[in-house]
């Protein structure tokens, strides 16, 4: 049976990139809820599509946080698995 081997760097790499993409995709919604919101209050002055766009603004603010948290997420997993994999190759390593 062969090795598994493992590259902490490839995972650290992935884990960062998580992140930035997620902050990619944050402050591009965070671009795009401000121009709703000047489209709202600068363009239309038709109060049912200003509701509309009201909800899409209420909706890309609950999409900003779900991003945040699921990289978060997504790039601790990364982090854990190296630590976890660092700790079972100890017997092999010593400290």
């Amino acid at each position: 049976m062969k090795d598994i081997i493992i590259t902490d760097e490839n995972f650290r790499l992935a884990s960062n990139r998580i992140r930035n993409y997620g902050s990619f995709l944050f402050f591009h919604l965070e671009i795009y809820e401000h121009l709703l919101k000047q489209v709202c209050e600068q363009a239309i002055k038709d109060q049912e599509i200003c509701k509309v766009l009201n909800e899409t603004i209420e909706e890309i603010e609950s999409i900003k946080g779900e991003i945040k948290d699921i990289t978060d997420q997504i790039s601790q997993y990364s982090l854990s698995f190296i630590e976890e994999i660092d700790r079972a190759d100890q017997f092999l390593y010593g400290k």
